[in-house]
C-alpha cells in the first residue's frame, strides 16, 4: 500500500495554491492513490528550503511516514539544483520516491533521474535569468532618474 506525500509550494500569498493540488489529485486517482498528507508553504520563494510545511514534511519523511511525495514540478521543492539534490538524496536515504505530476517523471528509474538533474538545471538556469532581468531593470531605471525603493510613509 502506497503511502503518498504531496508538496505544494507558490511564491505570493495571493496565488492560489488549487492548479497543483487539483493535478496532483487527478495524478492520484489515475494511479489508485489517495493522498495521505497535504504539505503547503504559501508565499515562500524555490531559493530557499527554509519553509515550514517543507521542513514538516522532511521531518515526517525522517520517520518514513510516507513512501511517495508528489509535486506539481520540481521546482516547488527548489530552484536552486544543489538544494533539489540534496533533497532528493536525503529523501532516497529513507527510501521514499519523488514524482512530478506534470513533468511525468519518475526518480525510480535511471531515465527519471537523468531527467530530474535536467530540469533541475534548467529551473536553476531560470530564476538566475529572472534575477538577472531583474538587476538590468533597477539599473535602467536608476540611470533614467527614477526613484527606486519603497514610498516613504
Amino acid at each position: 500500500m502506497n503511502k503518498i506525500a504531496a508538496y505544494i509550494r507558490v511564491s505570493k500569498k495571493e496565488l492560489n495554491v488549487e492548479n497543483q493540488r487539483r493535478a496532483i489529485i487527478r495524478y492520484c486517482q489515475a494511479q489508485g492513490w489517495v493522498v495521505d498528507y497535504w504539505f503547503i508553504d504559501e508565499g515562500f520563494s524555490g531559493a530557499t528550503l527554509e519553509r515550514p510545511e517543507f521542513e514538516k514534511m522532511m521531518d515526517r519523511a525522517s520517520y518514513r511516514d510516507f513512501d511517495k511525495i508528489l509535486v506539481y514540478k520540481f521546482d516547488r521543492i527548489s530552484r536552486n539544483m544543489m538544494d533539489l539534490l540534496s533533497v532528493y538524496r536525503k529523501i532516497k536515504e529513507y527510501h521514499i520516491d519523488l514524482l512530478s505530476v506534470t513533468e511525468y517523471v519518475d526518480t525510480t528509474n535511471p531515465y527519471g533521474k537523468l531527467l530530474f538533474y535536467m530540469i533541475g538545471a534548467f529551473a536553476e538556469f531560470e530564476r538566475e535569468m529572472t534575477i538577472m532581468r531583474t538587476k538590468e531593470g533597477l539599473a535602467r531605471a536608476k540611470a533614467s532618474g527614477q526613484k527606486l525603493g519603497r514610498r516613504k510613509i
